[in-house]
This record gives C-alpha cells, structure tokens and sequence, in this order.
C-alpha cells in the first residue's frame, strides 16, 4: 500500500499489489492498461491511480507528475516478473462460506458457462467476477474433525477479507445461472490476487482436459491447403489449438446433437467428459462417413 498526501492534509492509500485491489476495480485497470500500455500517458496514469483509489480523477490532477511516475512506478500489478498469489480451495468472504466445485465433476452447463465468458469481451479477464461464480458456490453440506475445526477458529483471527477454511470434505450449491448475482458480491469484496490464482488454476484443469480430447481442441489444416499458408506468419500454424468458443461455441455443440430442448437440458447435467467422449465419437463417425461419400463419388 502506498500512502499519498494530498494537499498538507488528506491521506489516501493507493493499493499497489493485487491482494491490497478488489476484484472489480483490478479488472477495470488490467482491461484500461491493456489498451493503453503502448502509449501511456501521464493522464492514463491518473486515470488508473483514481481507479484503484476509487476517486475522481481530479483529486490527483495537483500532484506533480514526478509523483504520480514515482507512485506508478512502484505499482506491483504492471511489473513483468511472475507473482504468485494465495489460493484456497474453500474460504469465507463477507460471511459466506465458499467451496470450489469438483473438477471431475464439472458439468457441461458449468464449462459452457466458463468458455463463454472467457470469449465475451476484449479481456479474457473481463469477466472474471462471472467466472467466479461457477468456481465458486455456497457450502451446503461439510464435514470436518476437531482438528479443522481449531484451524477455521484460528484463520479467522489471523486472516481477514477471504479468510481460508479446511473441510475434510464438503457440498456446494448446484449451478445455476442466476448465481451470476453473485458476481457483484465478489467484485465488491474478493481481492484480485485469489481471483487471479483461481483463475490460473481453473486453467491448468481446462487444459488437463483439452489434452485428452485432442480431436475436439486441435485443428489442423488441410494438407492440400498447407502451401497457401506461410509458416512464418502468426495467424497460421500446422497445428492450432483452438478453444470451442473460438469456434463455434459450447452451447452450439449441444444444439448440433439434438433438436429437443429436454435431451439438451440433460446434456447440460452430464459431466464433460463424457460429453466430449461422444462428441469426439460423433465427430469421428461423421468424418468416416464423409469419407466414404467422397469415395463413391470419385468411383462413380
């Protein structure tokens, strides 16, 4: 935290690392520094120190700019160096307690859910709030010995903001889309540090799954086309990898697998890998008839 003094007598505390900046306040600024990162002027640098105060930027407008570069300079978030950050996997937040759903588990509602706000906007960190939400879900069942239960009193007096909670094991709510209202609880009170690690974890999953379906994530092209595409430009390469929203979208796959609005809703309960079992199967059966079609025809 960086303490300012602003006119001989006011004091304002500027966060300067990611555990110090609320969630949607850190959103705001990695989306506003993305596009102005190139050609930051001393403006945007105002701009970005009110956002993180959550003041108008006039307030600043007095200062010299030496001090607004010496505030800016010693901002964690654009250092270039890795940062690590704390991750629970349950954790009470504004007298919630919280739980991480089951990757094994996850649905194809919830992995819909996630791809489609990693595709909406011009910031894969646009939406992390809403991701957020599908990640994380009340407590409604746990269990935890005696042991666990010391340690939950002692987080509480040690931690504040999220504090982390130990379960032995433990429920969370079932999915629902009108949980996105909590979207704006977790702007207002989850500090982007563990909506960050959240996130980074959320895509190591993503990708242990991807990698087992490599028939659905990886396309390649055609080999009668390769000679059309330089291997040196950036937009082509032999093999890209390519998530489902970047193609079609998760939500357009089910809708390709059936035309009923009841086997869509039982598809959207199913676990995804088992969804993307039979898509994987579905695909290789249509290529193979797609083959053989072309086959007749060059015999005719």
């Amino acid at each position: 935290m960086i303490e300012l003094i602003v006119n001989k007598k006011t004091k304002i505390r500027v966060p300067s690392e990611f555990k110090e900046l609320r969630l949607s306040a850190g959103v705001e600024v990695i989306k506003y520094y993305g596009e102005k990162e190139d050609n930051l002027t001393l403006d945007d640098k105002i701009i970005i120190i009110s956002t993180l105060c959550n003041l108008e930027p006039d307030i600043f407008m007095g200062m010299t700019a030496q001090t607004i570069e010496d505030v800016f300079k010693h901002l964690e978030f654009f250092k270039k160096e890795e940062q690590t950050f704390m991750f629970f996997k349950s954790f009470k937040l504004n007298g919630t307690v919280y739980g991480l759903l089951d990757y094994d588990k996850l649905t194809v509602h919830e992995y819909a859910d996630i791809d489609f706000y990693l595709s909406e906007g011009e910031h894969p960190l646009e939406n992390l709030d809403k991701i957020m939400t599908v990640l994380f879900r009340p407590i409604v069942n746990k269990k935890q010995p005696i042991i666990f239960i010391l340690k939950n009193i002692l987080s509480s007096v040690f931690f504040k903001g999220i504090i982390p909670k130990e379960y032995r094991s433990y429920e969370i709510k079932e999915y629902s889309e009108n949980d996105a209202n909590n979207a704006e609880s977790f702007g207002r009170n989850m500090d982007m540090g563990f909506a960050i690690a959240a996130y980074q974890n959320m895509l190591g999953e993503r990708n242990k799954i991807s990698d087992d379906f490599p028939t659905i994530f990886k396309s390649e092209i055609p080999e009668g086309d390769k000679d059309q595409y330089d291997e040196e430009t950036e937009n082509f390469t032999k093999k890209q990898m390519k998530s489902l929203a970047e193609i079609w979208g998760l939500y357009h796959y089910v809708s390709e697998l059936s035309n009923s609005l009841e086997e869509r809703e039982q598809w959207y309960k199913k676990n995804i890998r088992e969804f993307f079992t039979y898509l994987s199967y579905h695909n290789q059966k249509t290529e193979e008839e797609n083959k053989r079609i072309r086959s007749q025809n060059i015999q005719s």
